[in-house]
């Protein structure tokens, strides 16, 4: 896919396409637009000018539909929930489900939360949305009409995203649900008590209020049926729905349920007895919806069981939390072995277990310890371990080896031509936000299938919040999320998060460090004109490196360093990029800068790659055994005062002449109140020439000066 950069910015100087050594960068329609299937997120174009439309934080490089973070908090910093309202609508249609219910990536790649604690992102969403307005809609503009039509199949998160924006487009949108009312897993298998109906509602009118219609009670068997019925384009998005099976002795037992379809069950008011004891099996959020559902439904003791560790739970933490706090119980490292009925209840044998080598998935596989047998009795028996997508013979569509849709992963095209899919029906089951991607990224392909541009960028709000970088240096803790009483929550379904007041949003949106601001300067000494990013090659960001075990982070983080504290006023940040262009470097070449920096009493950044290959960072030492590692590049980084300068910059040029690589060399220096930069002015003190870099994080200039 690609995305364009802000309209409202971009000017189509064409400054940036030379910057970017993927050639991913190209003029259309009068504005930039990067090719997401070549970009390589080196961030080699922001170096072009100082362009808010080229540069993503962490946060929101980390959200799958790439929402303006920094953007919306600080509308809500300055008392504006209608404008964050209006920004999160840039990017989803579902900012009240998303502030409901999110698994928020994004949090955990907040910089505040490397010294204290991250900010609520998710919560300041729901309060923008409880709190906003309709000015979004006054901007929000639909295409002029296509004539051509689609069939939308599902309407879950993705189903309707992509209904949503295809609408827009300008083409006929018919969406087909199975079940009496649209939402999918979102209204089906999400209890009341985390993520209210009335939410789903509203924001499912929206999405009508474009012209999307929906059927419901309306199953579909035959995609070819709908193209004779004159669509011009199909959208699979059936989702996960089916249930996995345990794959034991005795799992048909009339005692055992499926979690999807008891949760279902409850949302549609059946009248279900679980008993006083319940067991539920399963790690994931939908075991712990099932746990938390049944105590509402009555039973007094409740108890999940999971075949791996703590540690290894995909349940979210906070949903965990909530489940303890309202008396679930958690047996880890135990795996059921059979089922059987004694005296009215549910005989489940269980065997412990212990972690051993990864599986597929790259957790540790449980593996039974022998002897280690034990049966326990339950009224009820909840089965939560896994689902699968429903997909109909007749659709005749390619299925992937786990069951689920086989698509382009760059358009989301099935194995028929015209027919694209997305969400759980060709992932597995994933999460709310992934499938809201899912369907932006099938309306553009789908868009350009009917004809058209694929453009569906939209601005509903101001694209400058206004606010400056905020001081580090005071610990502040995100605020304690207001929540329901624990002898209110049983009783009933009552919504148990109660969001934050206007007040407490605006405290905690303050928090915001704003690493989209550039109040840093760079500046390089470099003496190779290859351009390329201050990146770490060790492998893709997050997945460690075979041998190391190393994980290597993108730039987007390496770029927000200096906003977490390390970079103080009257210090020099120090950003070394090894490596010689389709030659690398060895880790040995690494170690010799390392050990001559430690020397110098330097601060290596304890979140570097580099810093954690370190015996000890007091010698720079890297370990032994990655010494004759190679890599493509990676990146070394420190700090220390400015008045070491110069004896910091001497060590490098000697240490360079040791060995057999490119050693490119960048300086980050905070700027004073007055707006001066202490580093400029000590280069131009000690005479050396540098490279303007501009008010960058981050990023690499052309050779002026050997290292």
């Amino acid at each position: 896919m690609a995305m364009r950069v802000e309209p409202e910015v971009c000017v189509a100087c064409e400054a940036c396409i030379p910057y970017c050594p993927m050639e991913a960068i190209s003029i259309q329609e009068n504005h930039a637009v990067i090719d997401q299937d070549e970009c390589v997120d080196c961030c080699l174009c922001q170096h072009a000018q100082s362009c808010p439309g080229l540069f993503k934080t962490p946060c929101s490089q980390s959200c799958p539909a790439g929402i303006d973070v920094p953007r919306y908090i600080q509308f809500i910093a300055d008392g504006k929930p209608d404008e964050a309202l209006a920004v999160i609508r840039e990017k989803i249609p579902f900012p009240a489900i998303c502030g409901f219910v999110c698994f928020h990536p994004c949090e955990a790649r907040c910089a505040r939360g490397r010294f204290d604690d991250s900010i609520a992102i998710r919560m300041l969403k729901r309060f923008a949305w409880e709190h906003g307005n309709g000015m979004w809609k006054g901007k929000s503009k639909a295409a002029p009409t296509s004539g051509k039509r689609v069939a939308v199949i599902g309407s879950g998160p993705a189903g309707l995203t992509a209904a949503y924006y295809l609408a827009k487009r300008g083409h006929s949108v018919t969406v087909y649900e199975a079940l009496p009312e649209p939402g999918g897993m979102m209204l089906w298998g999400i209890p009341e008590y985390r993520l209210p109906r009335d939410a789903i509602r509203s924001e499912i009118k929206e999405i009508e209020d474009t012209g999307v219609e929906i059927k419901t009670n309306s199953r579909v068997d035959s995609i070819d049926r709908l193209f004779e019925e004159g669509y011009n384009a199909v959208f699979v998005a059936i989702g996960a729905h089916q249930g996995t099976r345990m794959g034991i002795e005795g799992e048909d037992n009339p005692q055992v349920m499926e979690a999807i379809d008891f949760l279902r069950k409850v949302k549609c008011g059946d009248a279900i007895a679980v008993g006083n004891s319940v067991a539920v099996i399963g790690g994931g959020n939908s075991a712990i919806d099932a746990a938390r559902t049944a105590l509402r439904l009555g039973a007094k003791e409740v108890t999940v069981f999971y075949r791996r560790s703590e540690t290894e739970m995909p349940a979210t933490d906070e949903e965990v939390q909530e489940a303890l706090t309202e008396g679930v119980k958690f047996h880890y490292l135990a795996a059921p072995s059979r089922i059987s009925s004694r005296g009215g209840k549910a005989e489940l044998e269980f065997v412990r277990t212990e972690l051993g080598a990864p599986d597929d998935s790259g957790r540790p596989r449980p593996m039974p310890i022998k002897g280690s047998e034990f049966s326990m009795s339950f009224d009820t028996v909840i089965a939560a371990v896994g689902q699968l997508p429903e997909i109909p013979r007749q659709f005749d569509l390619a299925i992937g080896p786990s069951s689920v849709i086989e698509v382009d992963p760059k358009t989301l095209a099935t194995s028929k031509a015209g027919v694209f899919a997305g969400g759980d029906a060709v992932t597995g089951p994933a999460s709310i936000i992934r499938a809201i991607a899912a369907g932006r990224k099938a309306a553009i392909s789908m868009d350009r299938y009917l004809g058209g541009n694929g453009y569906i960028h939209e601005v509903l709000a101001p694209s400058e919040a206004g606010g400056a970088p905020r001081d580090e240096s005071e610990e502040k803790r995100r605020p304690t999320t207001p929540t329901l009483r624990v002898e209110q929550r049983l009783g009933g379904f009552s919504q148990v998060e109660l969001g934050y007041s206007k007040e407490m949003a605006i405290e905690e949106a303050q928090r915001c460090l704003r690493c989209d601001l550039k109040e840093r300067e760079c500046l390089i000494f470099e003496p190779s004109d290859w351009p390329r990013s201050l990146r770490n090659h060790f492998s893709e960001p997050g997945v460690p490196h075979k041998s190391t075990g190393i994980a290597g982070r993108g730039t987007e983080e390496m770029k927000t360093n200096d906003v977490t504290g390390r970079f103080k006023r009257g210090w020099v940040g120090l950003g070394i990029d090894v490596g010689r262009p389709g030659i690398g470097a060895r880790m040995r070449d690494v170690d010799t800068l390392t050990r001559a920096l430690a020397k110098l009493k330097v601060q290596f950044e304890d979140n570097n790659p580099i810093t954690k290959m370190m015996v000890d960072t007091s010698t720079g030492k890297l370990r032994e055994d990655i010494l004759n590692e190679k890599v493509m590049s990676c990146v070394v980084e420190a700090v220390f005062p400015i008045e070491r300068l110069e004896e910091v910059l001497s060590s490098l040029r000697e240490a360079t002449r040791k060995i057999n690589t490119v050693v490119s060399v960048c300086n980050i220096n905070r700027a004073e109140p007055d707006g001066s930069y202490p580093l400029r002015k000590k280069l131009d003190e000690l005479g050396i020439p540098y490279y303007i870099n501009g008010k960058q994080n981050a990023g690499l200039g052309r050779p002026l000066a050997d290292v």
